[in-house]
């Protein structure tokens, strides 16, 4: 009959623990348990004492079963036997363990006796009275054994108890869910508020860097501030160009430097040629290359052919005034940022640039850590929602498994 019913999520281990203390009640689990109990100690201490009686016979006949099967299986009923240990028999997730073990050790040990000669002939460990015995008397305790364990674990399957073991399991696996999902949820509030004010104190240096913009008093500053960024963006320009070219000949200039160790400028425009052509005053280099020309020319340096036609077109922009250009750009650069520098720079504007420059600075740091603080928060609202979707998947299980146990139909609230 079905009991449509809530349970919050927080609950249903309890939930799962009453309905099996009232199963082990109305199936009287707990009396058939310890009758089980009892006559598993009963079957143990009446074999402890067969397999005494039965070593004493051999002892007696004089055998030397030592060397025999019979003592290795011996051995191994001994160790059987030790299995049937109940420190806590009313504990049934314990006697479920315990019943896995039996049937795990005794069959070996049934296969081993029957394989072995043991299992036909053993007249010499039965007593007069017992000669007629058409069975090995250690394979039929054994099968006892198995029979008590048989008819208990039938007992426990027809009261629906295996079911409650499996129904536990899915909600300890739901319990251990919902609480990672309480320890994300926890950090995920922690993540907000600490981007929350992140994100405040970025506003608060954008709005700081806005105002000293703004600030008509700072407006020329933020324009010779801007002039001589650009001014700095064009030289580092200016300097790759100046590299790219120089690398088209770099390895005739190599081979040259290698004839003419002594000849320090050439070793400054290959280690910088920006910085050497911009400090060669008397571009000295256009005559080290007419030079190198000629000792192409007379087959005194030896370039394949390409390095030679790059080197001949070089050569050839050099003595059109290409390196004079470059250098007189380098000194209209060099003359706007030094007229900036001298002509409008103040000690309130240098203050102002000081300030802008920390407003900068902190609005970077604060933007970037944001940035950092919200993909961590979408990491774990992304791991919330997997957990989100594992709940739902293991609830419908949980209420499928109470549905084929005991006919309820339940719902699972938060």
């Amino acid at each position: 009959e079905a009991n449509d019913s809530a349970i919050h999520i927080n609950d249903l281990e309890d939930w799962v623990n009453e309905q099996e203390q009232n199963l082990i009640i109305n199936h009287k689990l707990k009396e058939n348990l310890l009758n089980y109990i009892n006559k598993l100690k009963d079957k143990r201490w009446m074999l402890e004492c067969k397999l005494d009686d039965w070593e004493k016979k051999i002892h007696a006949l004089g055998l030397d079963y030592r060397s025999q099967d019979v003592s290795v299986i011996f051995n191994e009923t001994r160790k059987f036997l030790d299995i049937l240990q109940f420190e806590n028999y009313e504990d049934f997730d314990n006697i479920q363990e315990i019943n896995k073990k039996v049937q795990e050790s005794i069959d070996p040990l049934q296969r081993k006796i029957n394989e072995s000669s043991f299992s036909y002939n053993y007249s010499f460990i039965l007593s007069r009275e017992e000669k007629s015995q058409a069975m090995n008397p250690l394979l039929k305790e054994l099968l006892e054994i198995n029979n008590l364990k048989s008819d208990f674990s039938e007992l426990i399957i027809k009261s629906g108890f295996t079911k409650i073991l499996t129904i536990k399991e899915n909600a300890k696996t739901l319990d251990s869910i919902q609480e990672k999902i309480r320890k994300y949820q926890s950090d995920l509030k922690v993540r907000q508020e600490k981007l929350d004010l992140v994100k405040e104190k970025a506003n608060q240096k954008q709005e700081e860097l806005d105002s000293l913009r703004d600030n008509p008093n700072n407006l020329k500053a933020v324009v010779d501030k801007n002039k001589r960024e650009e001014v700095a963006v064009k030289k580092e320009e200016l300097a790759d160009q100046v590299i790219i070219f120089f690398s088209k000949v770099k390895p005739a200039l190599e081979l040259y430097a290698n004839n003419n160790p002594n000849e320090k400028l050439v070793d400054d425009y290959l280690s910088n040629p920006a910085e050497a052509l911009f400090k060669d005053e008397g571009l000295a280099i256009i005559s080290i290359l007419r030079n190198i020309k000629n000792q192409v020319i007379e087959g005194k340096l030896n370039l394949i052919t390409q390095q030679n036609d790059t080197l001949m077109e070089f050569i050839g922009l050099a003595n059109s005034g290409k390196l004079e250009e470059l250098r007189e750009e380098h000194q209209y650069l060099n003359k706007q940022l030094n007229e900036n520098e001298t002509e409008n720079s103040t000690p309130s504007d240098k203050d102002f640039i000081l300030k802008l420059e920390e407003a900068r600075y902190r609005l970077d740091h604060f933007s970037k850590q944001a940035d950092k603080i919200q993909e961590e928060v979408e990491l774990i609202d992304s791991e919330i929602n997997n957990l989100f979707a594992v709940r739902s998947r293991e609830i419908e299980l949980f209420k499928n498994l109470v549905r084929l146990a005991f006919g309820k139909e339940i719902e699972v609230r938060f």
